[in-house]
């Protein structure tokens, strides 16, 4: 098993990390620092110690990803538990909880996609959901239990899957830490892998520069209103651009190094 070197590197990328039970989101996004070498690290999507699954590691510029990404169905209103790392007054509501107190929540709007039963036994259910971003499973899981007539709590909780990620496999700290460091940095996706639905645009490299100096420029396609992926003559993606009047270009979110280009 190979072992991480204290020399950190610039290395973009994002890996998609199966969480262990027990290790909070930051601890994981460490550990997978660590094991990569990486000079600058972020997560999307946190997972609390008690779930599992599906953590996207951002490496390098790809850490710009960071930021971005009635019935039980359906878009709706859920209140977010104590437990959680929102902040009320500058403090974790699950620091507010670990201390016996309890703060007035304001509800947000989240989308219930699908829910399905996967198990009953006894007094046992196991679901699947297919949710927005900032939905509380265990709420949830509670609401399920209210619905029913009776109480409930969380037994396990894993991520399988989080948009735009669907069908990709994930690595456990584990795998990774069985593999070859060339071997390991072969399991990361280009950051252009996070903006699928985005149209894309080709620069000349003259647009390239200016673009690179923060300013508006003409796109070989006529650019549509919203933003898209833009590239350079080599398919090396630059960066997610806002469409312009007269079908030019401006840039929102670069993701090169503009010193070193």
């Amino acid at each position: 098993m190979s072992k991480p070197s204290r020399f950190y590197r610039d290395i973009d990328g994002i890996l998609l990390l199966d969480k262990a039970l027990g290790v909070s989101s930051n601890a994981a996004l460490q550990q997978a620092r660590a094991l990569f070498n990486a000079a600058k690290a972020g997560h999307a999507g946190s997972l609390d110690p008690l779930a599992s699954g599906l953590l996207p590691v951002c490496f390098g510029q790809a850490t710009k990803v960071c930021g971005r990404l009635a019935s039980f169905l359906g878009e709706q209103q859920q209140v977010p538990p104590m437990h959680s790392a929102l902040k009320f007054e500058g403090k974790r509501l699950y620091e507010l909880a670990r201390r016996g107190e309890s703060v007035e929540r304001e509800p947000r709007r989240i989308f219930i996609h699908r829910i399905a039963r996967v198990r009953l036994e006894r007094a046992e259910l196991e679901f699947d959901v297919y949710c927005s971003k900032g939905t509380y499973i265990r709420t949830l899981a509670g609401d399920v239990a209210n619905r029913l007539g009776t109480l409930g709590y969380v037994r396990g909780l894993r991520r399988l899957t989080l948009d735009p990620f669907d069908d990709l496999p994930m690595y456990t700290m584990e795998q990774l830490a069985e593999r070859s460091h060339a071997a390991r940095d072969e399991v990361l996706l280009p950051s252009d892998r996070a903006f699928p639905d985005l149209p894309r645009v080709d620069l000349d490299p003259g647009a390239v520069a200016a673009l690179l100096q923060g300013r508006t420029v003409a796109a070989r396609q006529r650019a549509a209103p919203g933003e898209l992926r833009a590239y350079d003559d080599g398919g090396r993606f630059l960066g997610v651009v806002q469409g312009a009047p007269e079908g030019r270009v401006r840039p929102v979110r670069l993701f090169v190094d503009v010193a070193a280009s």
